[in-house]
């Protein structure tokens, strides 16, 4: 509903789609990334934590993609280190 009245607005501000339609894609480009920074949903944990138990919840800086993406990135430097030290060893 929301994101009807915002596409709507900007629409019949700018002049309408067919005469804009560049400005009014780039205003609703800019509508999801505000909406997917400042929409997040909040955490709901439902594990039991015993008497003496610590829970520490974070919100880590990076998305999950951003994350894997680094893993593997790792994960290939380490192969190629070793991959050189078995080289290195053979020649």
């Amino acid at each position: 509903m929301f994101r009807r009245l915002v596409i709507w607005a900007v629409r019949s501000y700018i002049g309408g789609p067919a005469r804009s339609w560049i400005f009014t894609s780039a205003a609703v480009l800019a509508l999801r990334l505000v909406r997917s920074t400042t929409g997040r949903q909040e955490l709901v944990d439902l594990s039991s934590v015993k008497p003496g138990q610590t829970l520490i919840i974070e919100h880590l800086p990076i998305s999950h993609r951003r994350q894997i993406r680094d893993l593997r990135q790792e994960r290939k430097a380490q192969r190629r280190i070793a991959r050189r030290i078995r080289r290195s060893r053979d020649a």
